[in-house]
């Protein structure tokens, strides 16, 4: 394996938790400030059972567990023998088990389906956007490449024109 894989494998476990555990913490911080500095109610059972300050730690840990799955499985995306359809199934089926065993855990939906559901299709729909801007943004990137040499190729030929003459 190269050095450069080497440093993603490792890189982006780590940046996603850190990510996730940072989003995690502002949306707690965000819902407990909406609601005029009460607890959440996401958190209330959860602490009954661990304790406040362990409700807190669960929610920015499993935030960070999630966020890291989530930006490890653009790891998927570079394995060379995987088309681009099992990459993309893939990688979001591990952030939707992830999130709803997660959410199931820390109680984020009470018992409400309906909650489950419309979190499910946000969480579908942002996947959607996220891909199809890389997609493009890749798609630009080839194009540019493949620009760059055709022009290489063409004044790799001009110049062997010219010392044939």
């Amino acid at each position: 394996m190269e050095d450069k894989m080497k440093k993603k494998i490792i890189l982006f476990p780590t940046l996603g938790f850190v990510l996730g555990a940072v989003i995690g913490f502002l949306i707690a911080l965000t819902g407990t400030l909406a609601q005029g500095g009460k607890i959440l109610m996401e958190l209330s059972p959860l602490a009954e059972k661990v304790g406040l300050a362990g409700a807190i730690a669960l929610q920015i840990g499993l935030s960070g567990v999630l966020g890291c799955v989530s930006f490890s499985g653009m790891l998927l995306y570079e394995i060379d023998s995987w088309s681009l359809a099992l990459a993309t199934g893939t990688h979001y089926l591990s952030i939707m088990g992830t999130f709803a065993t997660i959410s199931y855990g820390l109680g984020w939906f009470g018992s409400s389906w309906i909650g489950y559901a419309i979190a499910a299709a946000c969480n579908t729909v942002a996947f959607a956007i996220i891909w199809f801007i890389m997609y493009y943004a890749w798609k630009k990137t080839v194009r540019e490449m493949n620009d760059e040499l055709k022009k290489y190729k063409e004044e790799t030929q001009r110049e062997k024109t010219e010392k044939e003459i």
